[in-house]
Protein backbone atom coordinates (compact mmCIF):
# COMPACT_ATOMS: atom_id res chain seq x y z
CA UNK A 1 0.00 0.00 0.00
CA UNK A 2 2.64 3.07 0.59
CA UNK A 3 4.17 1.81 -2.87
CA UNK A 4 0.60 2.17 -4.13
CA UNK A 5 0.32 5.92 -2.34
CA UNK A 6 3.55 6.73 -3.45
CA UNK A 7 2.28 6.27 -7.01
CA UNK A 8 -0.70 8.11 -6.72
CA UNK A 9 1.70 10.86 -5.26
CA UNK A 10 3.71 11.32 -8.31
CA UNK A 11 1.26 10.93 -10.59
CA UNK A 12 -0.50 13.81 -8.68
CA UNK A 13 2.64 15.69 -8.77
CA UNK A 14 3.11 14.72 -12.87
CA UNK A 15 -0.70 15.78 -13.67
CA UNK A 16 -0.33 19.27 -11.49
CA UNK A 17 2.51 20.18 -13.88
CA UNK A 18 1.28 19.15 -17.42
CA UNK A 19 -1.87 20.75 -16.49
CA UNK A 20 -1.16 23.62 -15.17
CA UNK A 21 1.39 24.29 -17.80
CA UNK A 22 -1.41 23.73 -20.33
CA UNK A 23 -4.13 25.75 -19.21
CA UNK A 24 -1.82 28.98 -18.59
CA UNK A 25 -1.70 28.95 -22.40
CA UNK A 26 -5.61 28.36 -22.81
CA UNK A 27 -7.56 31.36 -23.51
CA UNK A 28 -10.17 31.99 -20.42
CA UNK A 29 -13.89 31.62 -21.45
CA UNK A 30 -16.59 33.92 -19.98
CA UNK A 31 -18.48 31.00 -19.23
CA UNK A 32 -18.36 27.26 -18.87
CA UNK A 33 -15.25 26.75 -17.16
CA UNK A 34 -17.45 25.96 -13.75
CA UNK A 35 -20.29 23.57 -13.83
CA UNK A 36 -22.82 22.96 -10.74
CA UNK A 37 -24.39 19.82 -10.29
CA UNK A 38 -27.09 18.20 -8.45
CA UNK A 39 -29.11 14.72 -8.46
CA UNK A 40 -31.79 13.60 -6.45
CA UNK A 41 -32.99 9.81 -7.56
CA UNK A 42 -34.62 6.79 -5.65
CA UNK A 43 -34.35 2.93 -5.53
CA UNK A 44 -38.22 1.72 -5.16
CA UNK A 45 -38.40 -0.95 -1.86
CA UNK A 46 -37.12 -4.76 -2.90
CA UNK A 47 -36.34 -7.94 -1.21
CA UNK A 48 -33.17 -9.01 0.44
CA UNK A 49 -32.08 -12.80 0.44
CA UNK A 50 -35.47 -13.41 -0.70
CA UNK A 51 -37.26 -11.58 1.64
CA UNK A 52 -39.09 -10.53 3.37
CA UNK A 53 -37.21 -7.97 4.45
CA UNK A 54 -36.45 -5.22 2.49
CA UNK A 55 -34.78 -2.00 1.52
CA UNK A 56 -35.35 1.43 -0.25
CA UNK A 57 -32.92 3.86 -1.16
CA UNK A 58 -32.75 7.47 -1.57
CA UNK A 59 -29.82 9.04 -2.80
CA UNK A 60 -28.69 12.90 -3.30
CA UNK A 61 -25.83 14.41 -5.08
CA UNK A 62 -23.87 17.63 -5.50
CA UNK A 63 -20.66 18.11 -7.22
CA UNK A 64 -18.90 21.70 -7.86
CA UNK A 65 -16.46 21.55 -10.92
CA UNK A 66 -14.17 24.38 -11.83
CA UNK A 67 -11.52 23.83 -14.53
CA UNK A 68 -10.29 20.50 -13.63
CA UNK A 69 -11.21 20.50 -10.41
CA UNK A 70 -14.03 18.69 -8.97
CA UNK A 71 -15.65 18.45 -5.65
CA UNK A 72 -18.50 15.61 -5.19
CA UNK A 73 -20.73 15.03 -2.35
CA UNK A 74 -22.86 11.50 -2.45
CA UNK A 75 -25.08 10.67 0.23
CA UNK A 76 -27.49 7.48 -0.09
CA UNK A 77 -30.07 7.52 2.79
CA UNK A 78 -31.70 3.46 3.62
CA UNK A 79 -35.52 2.69 4.58
CA UNK A 80 -35.45 -0.90 6.21
CA UNK A 81 -38.73 -3.08 6.32
CA UNK A 82 -39.53 -5.70 8.39
CA UNK A 83 -35.86 -5.82 10.00
CA UNK A 84 -36.60 -8.75 11.88
CA UNK A 85 -36.06 -11.17 8.74
CA UNK A 86 -32.64 -9.61 7.52
CA UNK A 87 -29.95 -11.73 7.01
CA UNK A 88 -27.69 -9.32 8.50
CA UNK A 89 -27.88 -7.21 11.60
CA UNK A 90 -29.76 -7.61 15.10
CA UNK A 91 -33.04 -7.93 13.52
CA UNK A 92 -34.20 -4.36 15.90
CA UNK A 93 -31.97 -1.61 14.84
CA UNK A 94 -31.22 -0.25 10.66
CA UNK A 95 -27.70 -1.87 9.47
CA UNK A 96 -27.20 1.64 8.46
CA UNK A 97 -29.23 4.99 7.66
CA UNK A 98 -26.96 7.11 5.92
CA UNK A 99 -23.86 6.01 4.05
CA UNK A 100 -21.39 9.16 2.27
CA UNK A 101 -19.17 9.82 0.17
CA UNK A 102 -16.90 13.27 -0.03
CA UNK A 103 -14.77 12.87 -3.34
CA UNK A 104 -11.72 15.52 -4.49
CA UNK A 105 -11.35 14.76 -8.29
CA UNK A 106 -8.81 16.23 -10.95
CA UNK A 107 -9.51 15.74 -14.54
CA UNK A 108 -7.66 16.97 -17.33
CA UNK A 109 -7.73 16.26 -21.05
CA UNK A 110 -6.23 17.37 -24.23
CA UNK A 111 -5.14 16.81 -27.80
CA UNK A 112 -1.84 15.06 -28.56
CA UNK A 113 -2.53 15.61 -32.26
CA UNK A 114 -5.53 16.40 -35.06
CA UNK A 115 -7.02 12.95 -34.12
CA UNK A 116 -5.65 12.04 -30.96
CA UNK A 117 -6.80 13.31 -27.58
CA UNK A 118 -5.87 12.12 -24.25
CA UNK A 119 -7.78 12.18 -20.49
CA UNK A 120 -6.60 11.82 -16.93
CA UNK A 121 -8.26 11.74 -13.62
CA UNK A 122 -6.94 11.51 -10.30
CA UNK A 123 -9.44 11.24 -7.12
CA UNK A 124 -9.10 10.14 -3.49
CA UNK A 125 -12.66 9.71 -1.58
CA UNK A 126 -13.48 9.59 1.64
CA UNK A 127 -16.40 7.08 2.33
CA UNK A 128 -18.07 6.53 5.54
CA UNK A 129 -21.15 5.74 7.77
CA UNK A 130 -19.71 7.92 10.80
CA UNK A 131 -16.71 10.56 9.56
CA UNK A 132 -14.70 9.32 12.35
CA UNK A 133 -14.64 6.22 10.92
CA UNK A 134 -14.13 5.84 7.07
CA UNK A 135 -12.23 4.40 4.28
CA UNK A 136 -9.94 5.96 2.15
CA UNK A 137 -10.26 5.17 -1.92
CA UNK A 138 -7.91 6.53 -4.41
CA UNK A 139 -8.85 6.42 -7.79
CA UNK A 140 -7.17 6.81 -11.33
CA UNK A 141 -9.18 7.12 -14.66
CA UNK A 142 -6.78 7.05 -17.87
CA UNK A 143 -7.11 6.81 -21.98
CA UNK A 144 -7.33 7.71 -25.24
CA UNK A 145 -9.51 8.83 -28.14
CA UNK A 146 -8.79 8.64 -31.58
CA UNK A 147 -10.75 10.23 -34.10
CA UNK A 148 -11.74 7.74 -37.01
CA UNK A 149 -13.38 10.07 -39.54
CA UNK A 150 -15.11 13.30 -39.10
CA UNK A 151 -18.00 12.22 -36.82
CA UNK A 152 -16.71 9.05 -35.16
CA UNK A 153 -13.57 8.28 -32.12
CA UNK A 154 -12.84 5.01 -30.57
CA UNK A 155 -11.89 5.32 -27.10
CA UNK A 156 -9.69 3.06 -25.22
CA UNK A 157 -8.42 3.40 -20.97
CA UNK A 158 -8.58 2.35 -17.67
CA UNK A 159 -10.31 3.17 -14.60
CA UNK A 160 -8.56 1.78 -11.05
CA UNK A 161 -9.92 1.99 -7.44
CA UNK A 162 -7.35 1.47 -4.36
CA UNK A 163 -8.05 0.75 -0.81
CA UNK A 164 -7.59 -1.26 1.82
CA UNK A 165 -9.92 -3.90 1.26
CA UNK A 166 -10.51 -4.80 -2.46
CA UNK A 167 -9.03 -3.06 -5.27
CA UNK A 168 -9.85 -3.14 -8.84
CA UNK A 169 -9.40 -2.26 -12.23
CA UNK A 170 -11.63 -2.30 -15.27
CA UNK A 171 -11.24 -1.63 -18.84
CA UNK A 172 -12.62 1.46 -20.55
CA UNK A 173 -13.36 0.31 -24.14
CA UNK A 174 -15.75 2.62 -26.49
CA UNK A 175 -16.89 3.47 -29.58
CA UNK A 176 -18.56 7.03 -30.22
CA UNK A 177 -20.36 8.12 -33.31
CA UNK A 178 -22.56 11.36 -33.67
CA UNK A 179 -22.99 11.63 -37.89
CA UNK A 180 -24.67 15.06 -37.30
CA UNK A 181 -22.19 16.82 -35.05
CA UNK A 182 -20.20 20.01 -36.03
CA UNK A 183 -17.72 22.21 -33.88
CA UNK A 184 -20.26 23.58 -31.23
CA UNK A 185 -23.05 22.64 -32.42
CA UNK A 186 -24.04 18.76 -31.65
CA UNK A 187 -26.55 18.57 -34.36
CA UNK A 188 -29.91 17.08 -34.16
CA UNK A 189 -30.70 12.95 -34.56
CA UNK A 190 -29.35 10.27 -33.61
CA UNK A 191 -25.80 9.52 -31.75
CA UNK A 192 -24.42 7.03 -29.69
CA UNK A 193 -21.60 6.06 -27.27
CA UNK A 194 -20.99 1.70 -27.28
CA UNK A 195 -18.90 0.48 -24.76
CA UNK A 196 -18.03 -0.60 -21.48
CA UNK A 197 -18.98 0.42 -18.70
CA UNK A 198 -21.75 2.36 -20.11
CA UNK A 199 -23.05 2.67 -22.94
CA UNK A 200 -25.92 5.67 -24.18
CA UNK A 201 -28.21 5.82 -27.73
CA UNK A 202 -29.84 9.14 -27.82
CA UNK A 203 -31.66 11.07 -29.97
CA UNK A 204 -31.70 14.81 -30.10
CA UNK A 205 -35.09 16.71 -31.25
CA UNK A 206 -33.61 20.11 -31.45
CA UNK A 207 -31.14 22.15 -29.48
CA UNK A 208 -33.21 22.14 -26.05
CA UNK A 209 -34.68 18.19 -26.28
CA UNK A 210 -32.81 15.15 -26.14
CA UNK A 211 -33.85 11.68 -25.20
CA UNK A 212 -31.48 8.73 -24.08
CA UNK A 213 -31.40 5.11 -23.75
CA UNK A 214 -28.50 3.78 -21.78
CA UNK A 215 -26.95 1.28 -19.11
CA UNK A 216 -24.14 1.47 -16.83
CA UNK A 217 -23.26 0.02 -13.51
CA UNK A 218 -22.29 1.45 -9.78
CA UNK A 219 -19.85 0.40 -7.03
CA UNK A 220 -19.28 2.01 -4.28
CA UNK A 221 -17.60 0.57 -0.98
CA UNK A 222 -18.30 2.58 2.57
CA UNK A 223 -16.53 1.99 5.84
CA UNK A 224 -18.94 0.90 8.58
CA UNK A 225 -19.03 2.82 12.23
CA UNK A 226 -17.51 0.57 15.33
CA UNK A 227 -21.44 0.18 16.81
CA UNK A 228 -23.01 -0.67 13.26
CA UNK A 229 -25.29 -3.97 14.04
CA UNK A 230 -24.67 -5.32 10.65
CA UNK A 231 -20.74 -5.75 10.68
CA UNK A 232 -18.94 -3.77 13.80
CA UNK A 233 -15.84 -1.49 12.29
CA UNK A 234 -16.28 -3.68 8.98
CA UNK A 235 -17.41 -2.48 5.80
CA UNK A 236 -19.86 -2.61 2.92
CA UNK A 237 -19.54 -3.03 -1.14
CA UNK A 238 -22.71 -1.63 -2.65
CA UNK A 239 -23.18 -2.90 -6.54
CA UNK A 240 -26.20 -2.76 -9.07
CA UNK A 241 -26.26 -2.26 -12.96
CA UNK A 242 -28.97 0.38 -14.23
CA UNK A 243 -30.40 0.72 -17.36
CA UNK A 244 -32.58 4.09 -17.73
CA UNK A 245 -34.49 6.33 -20.45
CA UNK A 246 -33.88 9.85 -19.91
CA UNK A 247 -35.23 13.23 -21.30
CA UNK A 248 -32.92 16.13 -21.70
CA UNK A 249 -34.08 19.63 -21.39
CA UNK A 250 -32.10 22.75 -21.88
CA UNK A 251 -35.00 25.54 -20.85
CA UNK A 252 -32.03 28.29 -21.19
CA UNK A 253 -28.29 28.29 -22.35
CA UNK A 254 -25.99 26.55 -19.79
CA UNK A 255 -28.53 25.37 -18.15
CA UNK A 256 -29.99 21.33 -18.54
CA UNK A 257 -32.38 19.45 -16.49
CA UNK A 258 -32.64 15.57 -16.86
CA UNK A 259 -35.36 13.24 -16.03
CA UNK A 260 -34.83 9.51 -16.16
CA UNK A 261 -36.46 6.23 -14.94
CA UNK A 262 -34.60 3.24 -14.50
CA UNK A 263 -34.53 -0.52 -13.65
CA UNK A 264 -31.29 -1.99 -11.46
CA UNK A 265 -30.16 -5.41 -11.95
CA UNK A 266 -27.42 -7.66 -10.79
CA UNK A 267 -27.71 -5.84 -7.21
CA UNK A 268 -25.89 -7.22 -3.94
CA UNK A 269 -24.65 -6.14 -0.46
CA UNK A 270 -21.41 -7.35 0.10
CA UNK A 271 -20.30 -7.18 3.56
CA UNK A 272 -16.57 -7.03 5.18
CA UNK A 273 -15.49 -8.03 8.33
CA UNK A 274 -13.14 -5.45 10.17
CA UNK A 275 -9.75 -6.97 8.73
CA UNK A 276 -11.74 -7.65 5.22
CA UNK A 277 -10.58 -11.25 5.34
CA UNK A 278 -14.51 -12.36 5.75
CA UNK A 279 -17.27 -11.48 2.86
CA UNK A 280 -21.07 -12.21 2.66
CA UNK A 281 -22.57 -11.23 -0.49
CA UNK A 282 -26.80 -10.54 -0.56
CA UNK A 283 -28.33 -10.52 -3.86
CA UNK A 284 -30.82 -8.11 -3.71
CA UNK A 285 -34.02 -8.32 -6.10
CA UNK A 286 -34.26 -6.31 -9.25
CA UNK A 287 -36.54 -3.14 -9.03
CA UNK A 288 -37.22 0.26 -10.75
CA UNK A 289 -35.50 3.70 -9.66
CA UNK A 290 -35.96 6.98 -10.79
CA UNK A 291 -33.45 10.18 -10.99
CA UNK A 292 -33.75 14.09 -11.89
CA UNK A 293 -30.81 15.94 -12.36
CA UNK A 294 -29.61 19.97 -12.61
CA UNK A 295 -27.02 21.02 -14.83
CA UNK A 296 -25.68 25.01 -14.87
CA UNK A 297 -22.37 26.35 -16.19
CA UNK A 298 -21.21 29.50 -15.41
Amino acid sequence: MPCTRFLWLASLLIFLLTASSALAETPKKSSGFSKLLAERGFRSDTDIGGGPGSVALDQSKVSLCYYILYLHYDRRTFSWNQMEHLPFGNGRDEPWHNLDQLTLNLRYAANLSAKTKYFVSLGVSECFEKWADRLHDYNYIGGFQYKIGETSQVLIGFAAWDNPVEPFIIPIVGFQWEPNSKPGDPGTGVSATIGYPRTNVNYRFNDRIEASLGIAMDRVMYKLSEDNTARPGGYVELFDVYSGLYLNYTPIEDLTLVFGMRYYTDRSFRLYDRDSGDRTEYQINDGWGGVIKLEYAF
